[in-house]
């Protein structure tokens, strides 16, 4: 029995080797390359080379730096490939009515909608594109809780849109063919 089981074990081993081997090979032969990692063209990098302008009010403030970071920009870059502007909007509404019409919970929505303008050329590519992410929150009686409640839910919000803005100018910059248009300076 015992040597049965040191068997079953070995198959195993040898199972999992395989399905690994098995997996890479095809990530290889798919040309997969990871978005959060470096690749031979170095397209990672090239997030360093993207000017974000200023945003309004302290959430534009706070998307700024999230996406600053998510970007590894420690500083603003000497010679920008590109230009990120963008514009926030944020929504408020009740979900949860109790019958006396008090709100129990808010939905919070943010919306960004962004430019992505290539620089330096004549006639340079425009990506426009919105994001929007939704959070939800309880309604206390506490006035203090309520306004911690909707700040966490905006923060989620921003740290939801920073990813997805990061992911689709990392797409634009990988394969510029998806950028919507050319405009001439």
């Amino acid at each position: 029995m015992l040597f049965t089981h040191k068997k079953t074990r070995r198959y195993r081993a040898i199972y999992l080797i395989l399905l690994q081997a098995t997996m890479l090979s095809m990530f290889a032969s798919c040309k997969f390359v990871p978005l959060y990692g470096e690749s031979s063209a170095g397209d990672v990098r090239l997030l360093k080379l993207v000017k974000i302008n200023r945003i309004d009010d302290r959430e534009g403030q706070k998307l700024r730096t999230i996406l600053k970071q998510k970007f590894g920009q420690r500083w603003p870059p000497e010679n920008p490939r590109w230009l990120l502007t963008i514009r926030l909007s944020e929504t408020k509404r009740q979900l949860g009515v109790k019958p006396d019409s008090t709100a129990t919970r808010r939905e919070l929505g943010v919306t960004a909608k962004f430019t992505l303008r290539e620089l330096g050329k004549q006639s340079s590519r425009l990506l426009k594109g919105q994001s929007l992410s939704m959070s939800s929150f309880n309604e206390l009686a506490s006035e203090y809780a309520n306004l911690v409640g909707e700040n966490n839910a905006r923060d989620r919000s921003l740290s939801v849109i920073a990813n997805d803005l990061r992911n689709r100018i990392m797409l634009a910059i990988r394969h510029p063919d998806i950028f919507e248009q050319s405009v001439k300076n």
